[in-house]
């Protein structure tokens, strides 16, 4: 089945936080998230494209290219993507991969503020605030501020709440100064509960994520499927459902999908969701091998050690061993 490219962009991008940020059950990956971050940009995801030059800019689990990073913010900006002109303001206000320009800054901060961005207005008050590329001026960036407060910024939020208690380019008012820090105070975590996940870090996009990618498996798509099918597995947010689960990953692995081949042989090696079938199991663990999983390798060795689903073989669970080692494979226990 073949899908539009607005499909693919917003799957690859949705995988591509999945991958950088990770669930309980979803490892990070910071080179599968820079691989589906250009992914989606080739489809037509600029945002995919901002976050691939953020991951260059700063060397995020791949290799810093600071060239690399400009030009992809700088072609987000051109398809008039806000983040693509707010990023790319901060690399001309401090530096990064490019000469210091404040004025080339304030212009690519303004055209966003301008359009209620609450990162643009936020920026562009700062730079009010410290006369950076613009004559000081505390008043218009307490104006920002609070445009950028309003906006749902939790920084813009902080800093109107200080121009309030202070008096700083507003009048004084205490009332006001109290409301925006307990705005702010919603967005602050004690040390030992501050947000790792994706669904902890930005719930809403993840919620949205979840529904695309159960839609998505609904409509075939072999991705949806194992992220969905895997979701089910471990309940991850949602009702554990061994049997859908199941279901979802051996479509996908039928698909050709690796790793629901290697999950679906974990079903039907454990009885998860199917009846135990140890050929099948050794089936499918054999299948996502010979496609380079050093976990389904790890099991097939097992399965020749100990003739599970298919006869004792020594010499064939010593090459897979090896073989799984060689790959990457971590006892995760």
């Amino acid at each position: 089945m073949k899908f539009d490219t607005a499909f693919l962009a917003k799957k690859y991008y949705y995988m591509a936080r999945l991958a950088y940020l990770g669930t309980p059950y979803f490892d990070n990956c910071y080179r599968s998230a820079a691989e589906n971050y250009a992914k989606s940009a080739l489809c037509g995801m600029e945002l995919g494209r901002v976050q691939l030059g953020l991951m260059h800019l700063h060397g995020a689990g791949i290799r810093q290219d600071t060239g690399f990073a400009i030009e992809c913010l700088r072609r987000a900006a051109e398809a008039e993507n806000d983040d693509g002109y707010m990023f790319l303001g901060r690399c001309y206000q401090f530096g990064y991969g490019v000469r210091e320009d404040y004025e080339k800054a304030i212009e690519l901060y303004k055209h966003i503020a301008d359009k209620g961005h609450a990162g643009g207005q936020l920026h562009l008050g700062r730079c009010y605030a410290k006369g950076i590329g613009v004559e000081k001026d505390e008043k218009k960036a307490a104006e920002l501020y609070l445009l950028s407060a309003e906006g749902g910024n939790s920084e813009g939020q902080r800093l109107i709440s200080i121009c309030y208690d202070e008096g700083l380019g507003i009048e004084k008012d205490d009332e006001k100064s109290i409301y925006w820090f307990g705005e702010w105070s919603k967005s602050c975590y004690d040390e030992d509960d501050e947000p790792v996940f994706w669904h902890e870090v930005h719930p809403e996009e993840y919620a949205e994520a979840q529904v695309f990618f159960a839609e998505g498996a609904e409509a075939g798509d072999t991705d949806c499927q194992y992220i969905h099918g895997k979701r089910l597995f471990h309940g991850d947010g949602i009702e554990h459902n061994p049997t859908e689960a199941a279901k979802l990953l051996e479509k996908a692995a039928k698909g050709d999908h690796t790793d629901a081949k290697y999950m679906i042989g974990l079903c039907y090696a454990e009885g998860f969701g199917v009846d135990p079938d140890p050929e099948k199991a050794f089936f499918w663990f054999s299948d996502a091998s010979d496609n380079g999983s050093p976990d389904a390798a790890h099991r097939l060795a097992q399965c020749y050690a100990e003739g599970i689903g298919t006869k004792k073989n020594p010499e064939a669970a010593e090459y897979w061993f090896k073989n799984a080692a060689n790959d990457g494979y971590t006892d995760k226990k």
